[in-house]
């Protein structure tokens, strides 16, 4: 039932290892490489998201963190200028590498959101921010007030919520939703604060899938590269 269900609604997802080994063959092409570039790793706080930073960091090296909950940007113009001026610079020019994706499990039997951690014999949950969320979407009278006690939380319900056409989603439709706003979101803070006569970067979107037995994938969503201020597609073929 887990393969069903991921190919149902992820039909273009790759193994975690495989999209980044496709992903780092064609950003080499491009002139992006470990010693010219800086990874910038957006992910969700969650511990079972590693693996992703993990693969990322085989092949670019240590990366600059932009996680918050969720996976969403919330690193703002400060983040970004960091991540910049980290930056190894080669004749002149700056490269940088952003991977960015919200988080969703399945399990065996095909469950969206189930997943199991180590040390834990009860089922658990992934996105466990947006699955809360989505708790509050499906209340008779939802409360979204903001809470100084839970910045993150308070900060990705009021970012999401008028991007939902469906207030009451599934958890696909909602980790989809998320995706799509968090590479919006780092595409204005690129616009404002990354000159491309100066600079290349790539972005590496898409939604982070947790499978049984510690399986791993990636559903690519928006992948490409602005190369001496050219934008092109990744082609992971």
């Amino acid at each position: 039932m887990f393969n069903k269900t991921l190919r149902a609604h992820f039909p273009n997802f790759l193994p975690e290892s495989e999209f980044i080994k496709k992903s780092h063959k064609a950003l080499t092409q491009m002139g992006f490489t470990a010693k010219n570039t800086i990874p910038c790793v957006g992910v969700c706080r969650d511990e079972i998201t590693h693996s992703l930073i993990d693969h990322v960091e085989r092949k670019w090296g240590a990366s600059f963190n932009l996680s918050s909950l969720a996976g969403m940007v919330f690193m703002g113009k400060t983040g970004l200028g960091a991540a910049q001026a980290h930056s190894p610079i080669e004749n002149g020019k700056e490269r940088y590498i952003f991977v960015v994706m919200p988080h969703i499990a399945i399990d065996a039997d095909g469950v969206i959101g189930n997943c199991f951690r180590a040390g834990r014999p009860a089922v658990s949950g992934a996105c466990g921010a947006l699955m809360k969320f989505q708790g509050e979407l499906h209340k008779d009278t939802p409360n979204f007030a903001y809470d100084p006690l839970d910045i993150e939380q308070s900060l990705l319900e009021a970012r999401l919520l008028p991007d939902l056409t469906d207030k009451k989603p599934d958890l696909v439709t909602l980790t989809k939703v998320a995706a799509n706003a968090i590479v919006a979101d780092l595409e204005v803070l690129i616009e404002q604060q990354v000159d491309t006569a100066t600079s290349d970067y790539a972005v590496l979107n898409g939604i982070q899938i947790h499978g049984p037995a510690l399986t791993q994938y990636v559903h690519p969503n928006s992948l490409y590269a602005v190369v001496n201020g050219e934008r092109h597609a990744i082609d992971l073929a």
